[in-house]
């Protein structure tokens, strides 16, 4: 028991003599620099490739100049072997300097890179917009092939000459399009001016634009034509009614899963549709397409949808005296997989996702709303409401 003791308090004195590695203050010294880089330039910004030789290196720092007199420094942890430098606001050439640099915050000899990022895409967006006059407002159309995150802002000449902004959309999507709606039906004056997140600015486009005449289509002067009245509309959940087709031109947009929607029947198949009277000629404009909250870019969502219009549709059902009005897709703007929606992808299916038919639209009374497509490739379907909208037809 003696031995024992001693042997004990002998091992706690060895302990105590020896130092941890992990308390060991830093050395001192410098770790070398980087080496071996490549650039490779991208839309506004570019990725720097290099090697880390020097094993007292904790992280690599660039350090650039954006030619306004802001300096920017970027960081990268020695496990990776790259790091992204952006925010450039033209197409030129730019000196980086890059530094190994060790635990005790000793920066390494500078090495100068050379990088040339192509031209951002807060410019090259702009080169792409168009606007076009549409029923109730105007039509945007931006190509953001880079999915930079970008805002677009639009002024309207005011009366007394000012200008004053009516609008400003966010997007990383790649092909931007979007309405501003709500405009009088008069010749009016737009800018347009689009911005990154490090608050570049391009240039301001002007277009002289005519909104159109819209009005949404009462839900209640329209109704649901039934398939005892006019066969092939998909039967609902177990024939309910209260989850049948009518239920998706009430005018109710459902906000929660359990809140005014319309469900088919398992197995039903697909293409499937229903039918609408909307009881006068309309030159339609757009349906406003909105999906059942939880199921949104999921499941048995619609994803392909087509619309026809028919002023004397067969009696039997059959597709003989109707026109296709157009085919469409419910665009998710992250592209991310089925079952994970970004913030962005949230917003833009509760905000609806327009169905946007040509000015030219023929006058038409009845409407057949048919679903190609879900995005699980279901045989059934579930969504909360379509919005009708258009004028009278002279």
């Amino acid at each position: 028991m003696k031995n024992t003791l001693i042997t004990f308090l002998c091992l706690i004195s060895l302990w105590g003599c020896k130092e941890p590695v992990w308390n060991k203050p830093p050395d001192g010294s410098t770790p070398g620099p980087v080496t071996s880089f490549t650039v490779k330039n991208l839309s506004g910004k570019s990725v720097i490739h290099y090697d880390v030789t020097d094993a007292n290196t904790l992280y690599v720092e660039a350090e650039y100049s954006l030619g306004n007199g802001e300096v920017k420094k970027v960081k990268a942890s020695k496990y990776v072997d790259s790091l992204v430098v952006e925010g450039f606001p033209k197409a030129q050439s730019y000196d980086v300097q890059l530094y190994a640099v060790g635990a005790n915050e000793q920066r390494s000899a500078p090495v100068k890179v050379v990088v040339a990022p192509n031209t951002p895409a807060y410019i090259s967006a702009l080169a792409s917009l168009t606007s076009t006059a549409t029923f109730g407002g105007i039509t945007i159309n931006v190509d953001n092939g880079s999915r930079d995150a970008l805002v677009i802002e639009t002024l309207r000449k005011e009366p007394d000459g000012t200008w004053q902004s009516i609008d400003r959309y966010y997007s990383s999507t790649d092909l931007i399009r979007y309405n501003i709606r709500g405009l009088q039906d008069s010749t009016q004056h737009f800018a347009f001016f689009i911005r990154d997140r490090w608050l570049n600015f391009s240039d301001t486009v002007e277009a002289t634009l005519t909104p159109l005449t819209e009005i949404q289509i009462p839900p209640g002067s329209i109704e649901n034509i039934p398939a005892e009245v006019l066969p092939g509309t998909a039967p609902s959940h177990n024939n309910s009614s209260s989850l049948a087709a009518h239920k998706a031109i009430d005018g109710v947009i459902g906000r929660t899963v359990n809140e005014n929607y319309y469900l088919t029947m398992r197995g039903t198949g697909m293409p499937q549709h229903f039918n609408v009277d909307l009881k006068k000629q309309y030159q339609l404009s757009r349906l406003v397409f909105y999906q059942r909250p939880t199921y949104f870019y999921r499941s048995i969502s619609p994803r392909k949808v087509a619309v026809w219009g028919s002023n004397s549709p067969a009696p039997d059902g059959s597709f003989d005296g109707w026109t296709l009005l157009g085919e469409f897709e419910v665009i998710k703007p992250s592209g991310l997989p089925m079952d994970i929606n970004s913030d962005e992808d949230n917003a833009a299916a509760q905000a609806g996702h327009n169905f946007e038919f040509e000015s030219a639209t023929m006058p038409i009374r009845y409407l057949r709303i048919q679903t190609l497509e879900t995005w699980a490739m279901s045989d059934y379907i579930t969504l909360t409401e379509y919005s009708i909208f258009g004028n009278v037809a002279n």
